[in-house]
């Protein structure tokens, strides 16, 4: 059984061991962890940017779903051209001739699934695939590379003559992450009657204000806050003279933002890790320092 953790020193050339034919693959392989920073750092960067993909797809700010399973049929189809375009992206990857992306020279195939198994085109036959495969419900994702031929696609196709990864051919896929943790889909898994107080709290700055209060002491990333505000100047109804702040100052809380240094200082000194410029905490004053 080949090794699950890129982060071994020897997982390639293990993997090529078993697999000598397959050194174009440990290449793509290689570039890809350069690029995402180092096999200590692939999850970290694979994970939110497979969030964002189902998010941008869910559309929470515009249509108040929170998930990808309150979307139409037409819209899931569109999960995996949108995780193609935003990896390519975030991967700085030149489009291919052939196939969506070229990584180090060689052509490959982007490809999603939100479910168990990938589906993959005639033109990607007797070729790589960047194969990604995410469980919102789980909250977790995975990512590998595979050579989709006869010897790793199942002998039937669709309608469309796609053809799925047959179960030798999982045993063949190189992971670069499996099972890793994507940012949770905090409303997914929120209690109902929670998560109903929270919207139906009023305008956009009530209904921010019972956001933080709810979420008191945990991370919220910009696309919550957007999404729970419903507005475009979302940051003017956090703020005080006349946003959520106001409301919170009576309780003896504080909104805390990562693009300013004070708050960040203040969130770290109560123990919280550093806060990106796109994130969110609310802890109650006297744990900071603030008179409430």
């Amino acid at each position: 059984m080949q090794p699950m953790d890129c982060r071994s020193p020897h997982y390639l050339h293990d993997f090529l061991n078993l697999y000598p034919d397959q050194s174009d693959i440990t290449w793509i392989a290689r570039s890809i962890i350069e690029k995402t920073g180092g096999p200590d750092e692939i999850e970290s960067f694979f994970g939110p940017k497979l969030r964002q993909s189902l998010d941008e797809v869910i559309d929470m700010p515009r249509t108040g779903r929170y998930c990808l399973a309150q979307t139409e049929k037409t819209e899931k189809t569109y999960v995996g051209t949108k995780v193609e375009i935003v990896l390519r992206h975030e991967l700085n990857l030149e489009r291919g001739h052939k196939l969506d992306a070229r990584i180090n020279g060689y052509e490959v195939d982007i490809k999603n699934t939100t479910g168990k198994n990938w589906m993959i085109p005639r033109e990607a036959i007797n070729e790589i695939c960047l194969l990604t495969q995410t469980s919102e419900q789980n909250g977790t994702f995975s990512v590998g590379l595979l050579r989709c031929s006869e010897e790793t696609l199942s002998l039937g196709g669709n309608r469309d003559l796609k053809k799925s990864v047959s179960a030798s051919g999982r045993r063949r896929i190189l992971w670069l992450v499996k099972d890793g943790q994507m940012p949770e889909n905090v409303f997914l898994h929120m209690n109902p009657a929670t998560r109903e107080r929270i919207f139906s709290a009023g305008g956009a700055t009530r209904r921010l204000a019972e956001l933080f209060r709810t979420m008191t002491g945990t991370i919220i990333h910009r696309y919550l806050v957007e999404s729970v505000s419903q507005q475009l100047d979302y940051m003017k109804r956090l703020r005080r003279n006349g946003g959520a702040q106001d409301i919170l100052d009576e309780e003896g809380l504080e909104i805390l933002w990562g693009g300013r240094k004070q708050d960040n200082e203040a969130a770290q000194l109560a123990g919280y890790r550093p806060l990106s410029r796109d994130e969110f905490i609310c802890l109650r004053k006297a744990d900071i320092g603030l008179r409430p």
